[in-house]
């Protein structure tokens, strides 16, 4: 089953693990149905600590922390109309993304996000690496349609895909995750033996 992998701050994922943030705000959606699992991957950064009476900033992230049930998505947006203000069809959904209307204005402007809605959060007691992760091949081709340099490629009278073409065409088909997302990506978990 297809899931995804979400980047997000290490504040951010302060709020999810207490669960006081229920609902991650992003610009696009996954063209997934609801529920889907989701991949908690927290950014590098750093998140203040008291110790001995005393703020540390601890250098965290870069580990895929957690995961989550993305049971609902919900647009967001803003609207002149409503004294200014970001709007849903529950209004509460847009308390539970833990931001303010600066932070939400900041990443959204006056466009549209989707807030999607975390359940079943799971947190794990050792972090997994964010390579353990592939990615599903966009096309179908192992070759992700590059067929000019494709060592597959039959050349012989002219190209046909049906015909002509020796690659491995399937959904199934995965590559390595060469970095974590910017925002997020669809991924399967490669299984540990």
């Amino acid at each position: 089953m297809r899931s995804v992998l979400i980047s997000i701050r290490p504040k951010w994922c302060e709020l999810i693990a207490k669960g006081q943030k229920t609902v991650e705000v992003r610009k696009t959606r996954p063209k997934l149905e609801t529920p889907f699992k989701v991949y908690i991957y927290r950014t590098k950064g750093f998140i203040r600590h008291l110790c001995n009476g005393k703020w540390w900033n601890m250098p965290v992230g870069g580990t895929v922390i957690g995961e989550f049930v993305c049971d609902e998505i919900r647009e967001i947006g803003f609207s002149p109309y409503n004294h200014g203000e970001y709007t849903c069809e529950d209004q509460t959904y847009i308390e539970q993304t833990g931001l303010t209307f600066d932070e939400m204005f900041e990443y959204l402007g006056e466009g549209y996000g989707y807030g999607w809605h975390i359940s079943d959060l799971v947190i794990y007691d050792t972090p997994k690496e964010w390579y353990e992760f592939v990615v599903p091949s966009k096309t179908g081709c192992v070759n992700e349609g590059k067929c000019n340099g494709c060592v597959y490629l039959d050349r012989g009278n002219g190209y046909n895909v049906e015909d002509d073409c020796n690659a491995k065409f399937s959904t199934d088909e995965y590559k390595p995750l060469k970095r974590p997302p910017q925002s997020w990506c669809y991924v399967e978990e490669v299984s540990q033996p």
